[in-house]
C-alpha cells in the first residue's frame, strides 16, 4: 500500500532515529545508500529487519536518483523521507490508515522545525487517543511553498505514472526539486490533491556549516525548482502570482543567508541569473533593492521581522 524511500549518504545515526519512529508499521522500507562507507555493523542489523536495503553510489543528482526510485516503487503511494527527518508517531498510524481508504492522487503533510531530537520526543509518546486525520483540498497558491519540502509529500504512483510522459526531462533532471514539477504536473491533471492539517512530519535543521558553494547552489534550486515547473505549467498571470508567494515565502530566506555566508556579489549575480524566469513584479523589485541596500549587519534582525512586515 505505501513503500517509504530514505535516501541517505551512509548517515546511520540520524537514519536510525527515523526508522524508530516506523518500525512497527506496515508498510514497505526502502534504505538507498549512495554513500561510499556504510557502516557494516548497522547494516547488518537493518538485514534482520523488514527494510529492504540498495547500495547504488553511481554518481547521480538527486534529480537523477528521484526520479530512478520513484519509477521503481509498485504500491499505491510512494514516500520520499530525509533521512534525518523524524515522523510523529501517533499519528503516523492514523495516516497510514486514512491514505489506505482514500483514492487521491496525493498528500502534502504539514510539519514543523526541529534542532535536536529532545524537542520532539516528549511528542512522539504514542497516547490513548490520537486525533483524527484532518485534510482539506490542497490550494496551489496558498500552498505552493510547502512543496519543495521533501518529507512532506506523499504521492499516488498510477497518477505519477499517467504523467510520466509529459515530464520535461531537463526541467525534472537538473535543478534539484523533481517532486515539485510531479506533484504540480498531478495537481494540474487530477485535481484532487489533499494537505494533511495535522503534523506528522518533523524537519531537521542542521547546525552544520555550509559550504558558501553549495548555499549559491542552493539559491539557484528555490528560483529554477519552483520557476520552471509554474512557468511550463500555468499562465503567465496565475505564474506571477506563484513567483511573488514563493519569494515571499522561500527565496527571501535564502538570500539572507547567502549574503550572509557568501556575500552580496555572489548572491547578486545568482539572482540575476534567474531574472528570464523571474516575472517583473514592483513589488519583488523594491525587496530586492532594500535586502542589497540593507547593511549585512542588520539582516539578521531583519530576518526576524520579515513574517510580520511580508
Amino acid at each position: 500500500m505505501l513503500t517509504i524511500i530514505i535516501l541517505t549518504n551512509s548517515n546511520y545515526d540520524y537514519l536510525f532515529r527515523l526508522l524508530k519512529d516506523i518500525w512497527n508499521e506496515k508498510i514497505n522500507i526502502w534504505i538507498v545508500d549512495y554513500g561510499k562507507n556504510p557502516n557494516k555493523i548497522k547494516i547488518n542489523f537493518l538485514k534482520k529487519k523488514n527494510v529492504k536495503l540498495i547500495f547504488d553510489n553511481k554518481e547521480l543528482s538527486f534529480g537523477n536518483r528521484y526520479y530512478k526510485y520513484i519509477k521503481l516503487a509498485k504500491t499505491k503511494y510512494v514516500w520520499f523521507v530525509g533521512d534525518d527527518d523524524r515522523l510523529k508517531k501517533k499519528h503516523l498510524s492514523n495516516l497510514i490508515k486514512f491514505i489506505n481508504k482514500k483514492k487521491n492522487s496525493g498528500y502534502t503533510l504539514s510539519y514543523e522545525v526541529f534542532e535536536n531530537d529532545n524537542q520532539i520526543n516528549n511528542n512522539l509518546k504514542i497516547k490513548k487517543t490520537t486525533k483524527k486525520i484532518e485534510s482539506r483540498n490542497l490550494k496551489v497558491l496558498d500552498d505552493i511553498h510547502n512543496l519543495g519540502m521533501l518529507s512532506a509529500q506523499i504521492i499516488n504512483v498510477d497518477c505519477f505514472k499517467k504523467i510520466e510522459k509529459t515530464l520535461n526531462k531537463k526541467i525534472l533532471l537538473r535543478y534539484g526539486y523533481p517532486h515539485v514539477y510531479i506533484i504540480l504536473k498531478i495537481i494540474k491533471k487530477f485535481d484532487d490533491w489533499q494537505k494533511i492539517m495535522n503534523t506528522i512530519v518533523y524537519y531537521r535543521l542542521s547546525k552544520k556549516k555550509i559550504l558558501s558553494k553549495n548555499i549559491l547552489k542552493r539559491l539557484d534550486i528555490e528560483f529554477k525548482g519552483y520557476l520552471l515547473p509554474i512557468k511550463e505549467i500555468y499562465n503567465n498571470r496565475l505564474y506571477k502570482k506563484l513567483f511573488k508567494k514563493i519569494f515571499i515565502k522561500n527565496i527571501i530566506s535564502w538570500i539572507f543567508f547567502s549574503i550572509q555566508n557568501a556575500g552580496k556579489k555572489r548572491t547578486f549575480k545568482i539572482i540575476n541569473n534567474n531574472n528570464k524566469i523571474s516575472p517583473n513584479s514592483i513589488t519583488i523589485f523594491f525587496i530586492k533593492v532594500m535586502i542589497f541596500l540593507l547593511p549585512t549587519k542588520l539582516i539578521k534582525p531583519f530576518k526576524k521581522i520579515k513574517n510580520f512586515i511580508f
